[in-house]
């Protein structure tokens, strides 16, 4: 598309401290806390364990796919006015993007199908809110719980298991089929690549 990704929430959130849950760890907790007695009949939050900043996050996934994203500093919205607030709303986004996906697959691979199963709207509540939604372990700390999983790293496994399901282009293959033009370092329509390898 020759565009620099923008993020597409607020400028609060982007500067803001989140976490997540990664379905994985979900299930991990589950399974520990129905199977021990002292547990029983106990309700307990279940996220990664670490946080993150959405302005350094949104630009360590850019560098997985070989963009070095520039610090965002124009906003349509600020954040300020403590409800949802969208610089752009990623169902409008997607409105006419089919065809490019279908593009990409045909030259990088992926499911075409996949780009119906986009869940927008959920991206547009997770990164649209101008309030902190911090979740905090330390109950399950309190009952001997011990899991911690790095944010960063579960949406590169996210990635990669899409990727090895044949639903995402394979990172690797992006990477080979780079334009032999495009040095590291270079600037192609405001997007600079920087022949960042998938384990980076």
């Amino acid at each position: 598309m020759g565009q620099v990704p923008k993020f597409p929430g607020n400028k609060y959130f982007y500067n803001a401290v989140d976490d997540c849950s990664y379905a994985p760890a979900i299930a991990d907790l589950s399974v520990w806390a129905t199977t021990q007695e002292h547990t029983k009949n106990e309700a307990f939050n279940s996220v990664n364990g670490d946080t993150y900043i959405w302005r350094y996050l949104f630009r360590r996934i850019g560098k997985y796919f070989g963009m070095e994203i520039p610090d965002q500093t124009e906003w349509e919205v600020m954040g300020d006015k403590e409800k949802m607030a969208h610089s752009f709303r990623m169902e409008d986004w997607a409105a006419d993007k089919k065809e490019i996906w279908n593009r990409v697959c045909d030259k990088y691979g992926g499911n075409k199908e996949a780009f119906d199963w986009g869940t927008w709207f959920f991206f547009d509540w997770s990164v649209g809110k101008s309030w902190p939604t911090l979740s905090s372990m330390s109950k399950a700390r309190r009952f001997g719980y011990s899991g911690y999983w790095d944010s960063y790293e579960c949406w590169i496994e996210t990635l990669r298991a899409f990727e090895n399901a044949g639903i995402l282009p394979r990172n690797e293959r992006l990477h080979e089929t780079r334009p032999l033009t495009e040095e590291k370092g270079s600037t192609k329509n405001g997007v600079v690549s920087n022949g960042v390898k998938p384990s980076d």
